[in-house]
């Protein structure tokens, strides 16, 4: 007689993953209960599961429960939400600083949520988005973006004192640029055309004079569809030295809107 066992998983459990929900990790593993383990997928799962940039490091034991072979999955999740904070300076705007609040696991379902804070003497604004990596088990994801932005402005004309070659510029008025609106994204990947986005974008413009002249006071709304694809085939992150990247968009703005 003989008995053949064909290495089939009796069972997959997840360790470490206080935080992340089971089926994020799942989804990335290539393998389920019931299949014939494969190292090769077994490692490919292991990158997948280590790509989202949720844990530091991913571990795969194997033990047996009555003789059945149990895969365990072993985690380390790394710390999700995180604060950045930035300064900006230069001689038309001064110092501008901006703060960045996020969690990039949000609900433990590998979401992201963040708002950005922006504040200088003449530069204000607040972005808040939510991202979805993938949605539910496809390779759909999904960007939802509300913005606001103000910002002063100088015109400047000619100095009429100008002396032979020498010439000046002078402030010839102030005014407040204004938008706001929000855009919404849906994405996924394609072998042959990279990342593939859909953007629908919905903003208000207003022009708001302060001082002097230069400039004309205005106000219209603007809606927008926008595809774009990013082709990145890059070696490396940082420092590449193979491959390329390309982005190619096109957009137009929806007059029945």
């Amino acid at each position: 007689r003989f008995r053949l066992n064909e290495g089939r998983i009796a069972q997959i459990r997840y360790e470490g993953n206080e935080r992340t929900r089971d089926y994020i990790i799942r989804r990335e593993f290539p393998m389920d209960e019931g299949d014939v383990f494969s190292i090769d997928k077994a490692s490919q799962g292991m990158v997948n599961i280590k790509s989202t940039g949720l844990f530091d490091y991913v571990l795969l034991d194997v033990r047996y429960v009555d003789n059945r072979p149990v895969l365990v999955l072993k985690v380390k999740e790394k710390s999700s939400e995180l604060i950045r904070f930035g300064l900006h300076a230069d001689d038309e705007h001064g110092v501008v600083s901006t703060i960045d609040l996020r969690d990039g696991n949000f609900r433990g379902a590998w979401e992201d949520l963040g708002v950005v804070l922006r504040y200088g003497y003449r530069d204000r604004g607040v972005r808040a988005e939510y991202t979805v990596n993938r949605i539910f088990h496809t390779y759909l994801t999904f960007n939802l973006r509300a913005h606001f932005r103000s910002r002063d402005i100088i015109s400047y004309r000619d100095s009429p004192a100008e002396v032979n070659e020498h010439w000046d510029r002078i402030e010839d008025g102030r005014y407040r640029q204004i938008n706001y609106g929000g855009t919404m994204t849906f994405g996924s990947n394609f072998k042959r055309l990279g990342d593939l986005t859909a953007e629908l974008l919905w903003e208000n413009h207003r022009i708001e004079g302060l001082s002097g002249s230069g400039y004309t006071p205005e106000q219209y709304r603007y809606v927008g569809l926008k595809f774009q694809s990013t082709v990145d085939t890059e070696d490396k992150f940082l420092f590449p030295t193979e491959g390329m990247a390309f982005t190619m968009s096109y957009e137009s703005a929806l007059r029945n809107l």
